[in-house]
């Protein structure tokens, strides 16, 4: 599962023209893009945890992606929009600083 959608991601890669670079120039600055994206939108949501829920939460492994993402869908079914807001705010922020 992806919280980010696939359009939102190839929007971002033409928007900042990532999708000039060498395929493994793009992938890892799409990786460095995806992780503030979610950082982002994970810090909106987890503020709405409880005490509790934010410790269960912080029980799961870092690279245990899926089971994260499982979780914060499960506590909160408005995720995916919010990655998606996250997505095109971070985008206008990365397009502003453009030269």
């Amino acid at each position: 599962m992806q919280l980010i959608s696939d359009k939102t991601l190839q929007e971002i890669e033409r928007a900042l023209g990532l999708d000039f670079l060498d395929k493994e120039k793009r992938a890892s600055t799409m990786t460095e893009i995806v992780a503030l994206i979610s950082n982002r939108a994970g810090l909106r949501i987890i503020k709405e945890f409880s005490e509790e829920e934010a410790e269960k939460f912080n029980q799961i492994p870092e690279n245990n992606l899926e089971e994260m993402e499982n979780y914060i869908l499960a506590k909160n079914p408005n995720a995916k929009n919010i990655f998606e807001e996250e997505a095109q705010k971070t985008k206008e922020d990365l397009l502003k600083m453009k030269p």
